[in-house]
């Protein structure tokens, strides 16, 4: 059984550094680089307009994942909705719903092809994801169930509902896996079909992104109360979105051979 420690600690005695928080930090650098140094090329854009448009889907993207996750644990207010942001808790279904909407608004604004700009997006968001589930590992939060088989884990402290010392299915390790696996698919995906239709690889990142919550959620020891048939509201919400999103997908790829030949 592998024991998880604390890791927080205090930098320079002005305030303390949380491993979830430094996590998103390292995704987020590594999610820009690429995202600036394929969308400068792909979407024509300056450095200081990708920059913007990484600022307002973080921004939505934190809102949304988090306004879910709150939901999802059963309770909400106006100062939760921030506080206790950095020792865990966001909802990827809840950022993959707020962050399309909120660019929407900014395409329309600044006139970009909204498909095309979340093609580009999607290709590295699984990063986002990866180091966001890591992330969430070190914070304790999203834990999996009570497991003691090969690779348990226990946590040294408490949070979000876990319990010190009991061993644990370690979910997040293996959603993050996941997603590592789903990016390096993604880049080869895009590098094969050169001339995919605009919006394809925007519909492949929601199908896969919300079939890995659909699946995990089923050995997460945090999940709200069963909706339906064993699955919770989020996972049939998460299967209306896998759902439009591989009909789309079908519809694109077929449209396109239909105007080629």
């Amino acid at each position: 059984m592998f024991i998880v420690p604390d890791l927080s600690f205090s930098l320079f005695s002005l305030f303390n550094v949380k491993p979830y928080g430094l996590m998103l930090v390292v995704g987020l650098w590594l999610f820009s680089w690429h995202f600036i140094a394929s969308g400068s090329r792909q979407l024509a854009l300056s450095r200081s307009e990708l920059l913007d448009i990484i600022f307002v889907g973080l921004l939505a993207g934190v809102l949304g994942g988090r306004l879910f996750y709150l939901l999802e644990s059963g309770f909400l207010s106006c100062g939760d909705l921030i506080c206790g942001l950095s020792s865990g808790g966001l909802s990827v279904l809840g950022a993959i719903i707020a962050v399309p909407l909120a660019l929407y608004g900014y395409a329309w604004a600044k006139k970009i092809s909204f498909l095309n700009l979340m093609d580009q997006i999607c290709l590295h968001a699984p990063l986002l994801d990866m180091y966001g589930r890591i992330g969430c590992f070190f914070a304790g939060c999203c834990f999996g169930l009570e497991w003691d088989g090969f690779f348990s884990i226990a946590y040294q402290f408490e949070s979000s509902g876990q319990l010190v010392g009991v061993p644990l299915f370690p979910i997040q390790l293996v959603a993050a896996l996941l997603f590592s696996v789903m990016w390096s698919f993604f880049v080869g995906f895009d590098r094969v079909f050169r001339q995919k239709p605009s919006g394809s690889m925007f519909m492949l990142y929601l199908f896969c992104a919300s079939l890995i919550r659909f699946v995990l959620d089923f050995w997460r020891g945090d999940r709200p109360e069963i909706f339906l048939w064993g699955c919770t509201k989020y996972q049939f919400l998460g299967l209306g979105i896998m759902l439009f999103s591989g009909t789309f997908l079908i519809y694109l790829f077929v449209s396109a051979k239909k105007r080629s030949s």
